[in-house]
Parts: C-alpha cells; sequence; structure tokens
C-alpha cells in the first residue's frame, strides 16, 4: 500500500470495505533508439482488448520520456509505442512504473517483448496474463470450433477412431485453458488485477457458473476493490438472465414510433436479437435468423430486433438493406445509453435471448447450427 493510493478503511460491519479515490499514474524510462517517437498509454473501456489512448509523449533527445496524469479508477493500462504492434500490459495502481523499451521486432507469440519493467510488481504481472490469456483463448476457441467440426464429420460418417481422436484434442484444449485459469487464481486471485480477468475473458458469453466459481475463489482483497464490487453485483444480475428465469420485461418504440412492450408476447416463442447497423457480425448472423424465422414464423414464433443504434436513418437504412422482416425497436441510445442492454446485461454484439411461452429465458448467444437446433427443439414439445 503506498501514499499514491488514497485508502480508507471502514469497520462498522463485518469485513472490510475499501474506497479508492482518483488514481495517479507517473511513468518514466527509457527507448533505446526511440528519440522524437511517440510513447502511448492505453485504456481497456469497453472490457475487450481494443484499447484507447488516454496519453501521450514524445521521447526526449536523451532517449527518456515521461507520462502522469489522473485516472478515475483503478485501471488496466496498456504502453505501446509508435512504429510496434507490441504492448506491455500494467495495472493502474498508483504506483510509479519505469520501463525500458528496445527495439525488438514484434511477434505475436511475445507482445512484450521490448518492454521491461524496473521492479517489476504481481500487480503488472498479473495485468499481462490476463491479456496473454485472452490471446490464447482466442486461438483457442478458432481451433477448438475447426476440432468441433471434425468431431461432428467423424460421428456423421460412422468412424469411431476418428471421432474419439478428435473429442480427446477437444478435450485437451478444454484442459489447457483450464490450466490457465488455474495458474491465474494460484498467483494472483488476491490482486487488485485479480477481477479484470473476469472483465476480459470471463464476462461475455462464459456461463454465469464459469464466472461466479472463477469470482468465488479470488481473495478478499480483489473482491473488496471497486472492480470487484462492482463484479459481484454483475455476477448476480447474470444470474438472473440465466436460463429458467424470468425474461425482464421492456417497452421500447418501434420503428414508427409505436410502444412496444415484451409482455405482449407471452404465449409465443421470442428470440430477442440485439444488433446495430454498424455490426458486421451481427449481419452475418441475419440468414440464420432469417431461415428460423421464415420456418417457424406462422407457427407464432417472434423476433424482436432491438437496436443498439444512435442514429434512426442508419438504423432504418439497415433494415431495408438487409430486408429483415421481424418487429425492430430501439431507444436510439445507443449500446452504452441502451436501458434495455442493461437490462439484459449487453456489453458486446451480436447478442441473443430465446424465451419461451412463459416468457422465461430457454438460452442465450446460440449461433448457426446450435440455434436452429435450439428453436427446433421448442417446437417439437408443442
Amino acid at each position: 500500500m503506498t501514499k499514491y493510493i488514497l485508502i480508507a478503511f471502514f469497520a462498522c460491519i463485518p469485513g472490510m470495505s475499501v474506497i479508492f479515490a482518483q488514481i495517479p499514474y507517473h511513468i518514466t524510462g527509457t527507448w533505446t533508439g526511440g528519440e522524437a517517437k511517440t510513447v502511448y498509454l492505453n485504456t481497456f473501456p469497453t472490457g475487450t482488448p481494443e484499447s484507447v489512448c488516454i496519453d501521450s509523449t514524445s521521447v526526449s533527445s536523451d532517449g527518456t520520456f515521461r507520462l502522469s496524469g489522473n485516472l478515475d479508477e483503478l485501471s488496466l493500462l496498456s504502453l505501446t509505442i509508435e512504429g510496434s504492434k507490441g504492448f506491455r500490459t500494467l495495472m493502474g495502481d498508483g504506483r510509479p512504473i519505469t520501463i525500458n523499451i528496445k527495439n525488438i521486432k514484434y511477434s505475436y507469440k511475445q507482445p512484450d517483448a521490448a518492454f521491461t519493467i524496473t521492479s517489476d510488481t504481481l500487480e503488472h504481472a498479473a495485468a499481462a496474463y490476463i491479456l496473454k490469456f485472452w490471446g490464447n483463448d482466442f486461438i483457442r476457441k478458432i481451433s477448438m470450433g475447426g476440432i468441433e467440426g471434425e468431431v461432428e464429420k467423424a460421428k456423421a460418417s460412422g468412424n469411431l477412431k476418428e471421432e474419439q481422436a478428435t473429442r480427446k484434442k477437444l478435450q485437451e484444449c478444454i484442459d489447457t485453458r483450464e490450466k490457465e485459469k488455474e495458474i491465474f487464481l494460484t498467483r494472483y486471485g488476491n490482486c487488485l488485477a485479480a477481477p479484470y480477468f473476469i472483465v476480459m475473458n470471463l464476462l461475455k458469453g462464459i456461463p454465469v457458473e464459469e464466472t461466479e466459481e472463477f469470482y468465488n475463489r479470488m481473495g478478499e482483497k480483489a473482491k473488496a476493490s471497486p472492480k470487484g464490487i462492482e463484479l459481484k453485483e454483475s455476477i448476480a444480475k447474470m444470474k438472473a438472465l440465466a436460463p429458467g428465469a424470468k425474461a425482464p420485461d421492456f417497452t421500447l418504440p418501434t420503428v414508427t414510433g409505436e410502444e412496444f412492450s415484451l409482455a405482449s408476447l407471452q404465449g409465443h416463442i421470442v428470440i430477442l436479437d440485439f444488433w446495430a447497423s454498424w455490426c458486421a457480425p451481427c449481419i452475418a448472423e441475419m440468414p440464420t435468423v432469417k431461415e428460423i424465422y421464415a420456418k417457424y414464423k406462422d407457427k407464432g414464433l417472434k423476433v424482436i430486433g432491438i437496436s443498439m443504434d444512435n442514429s434512426k436513418a442508419a438504423w432504418l437504412k439497415s433494415i431495408d438493406k438487409i430486408q429483415i422482416p421481424w418487429l425492430h425497436v430501439s431507444s436510439l441510445k445507443g449500446m452504452k445509453g441502451c436501458p434495455v442492454a442493461a437490462l439484459y446485461q449487453v456489453y458486446a454484439i451480436p447478442k441473443l435471448y430465446i424465451i419461451d411461452k412463459e416468457g422465461k429465458i430457454v438460452d442465450k448467444d446460440l449461433r448457426g447450427e446450435d440455434l436452429k437446433k435450439k428453436v427446433d427443439e421448442l417446437f417439437a414439445r408443442q
């Protein structure tokens, strides 16, 4: 604990509560051969690896640089440099940081090779591991998708030996992922950075049970941090949206300005499709949803497109261009401002919920064949 972090401890209730004031950052260092080039400091405001620059500085003629300012909260940070894809992830916890940078060729396997932190801390090491896991998991998910296809192909052809071999490969990927999570919890589970592992890697598109299990195994210091407290609340909201839970009702205007209420569709199987005109993956998934809609619309299926747009013109143009035949609603306040996005924990799109005739959530975030199978199952039960 340092003088750079303002912390208040309150003992009026059992346990420890921590309140953090504005967090200063003070980063100095040298860049060998980097004179007059730019060093950038970035944050991750969307909880994804897409960073946003918050500060920058030019390297002096003697090869030194300095960045200083204030953060609104404890944050994951990354340092990047002009002319390179390399980066070093840091924990913005108020402590001064000294970094030495060398001109080393970028490698996606070791993106931080050019950066050396003097007197590296456990927090910075935790921050680096979080982004490393994300990168590994990104590649792993692509690989697992291909292997799952091989499993189905072998199963369809009746090749039991090939099916068993590919299932083994799939399990190895799962085991490696679990091992990497276990390493993080063992080494860094009580760091202030620990909750950001969930934010980056588990909060979106992961079963709430997995997220909660990870959270429960974090240390008390991590749980008592502002992000830890925020995550506890988010997990509770996620559980309220788990399969079997009642789908929260909402009201939003349609393209013509009429008010639509989800409650009006009681007795129908409903797909809530969160999308936006600017979301290429959302639009890429539309043919699947169109196929399902065409198959079951006469049997009572309702699809509601909930747009994360803030431009009505862009929203209407996209509906017309793609020829989306179902009902559309939007607050036209974007993802961050849409009350229904907050209600349904929409942090990224596409996002989809399936609701049964009783108004209960059946499943979410299914794509392609998995989505088709689930809807087929629901209508087969009728």
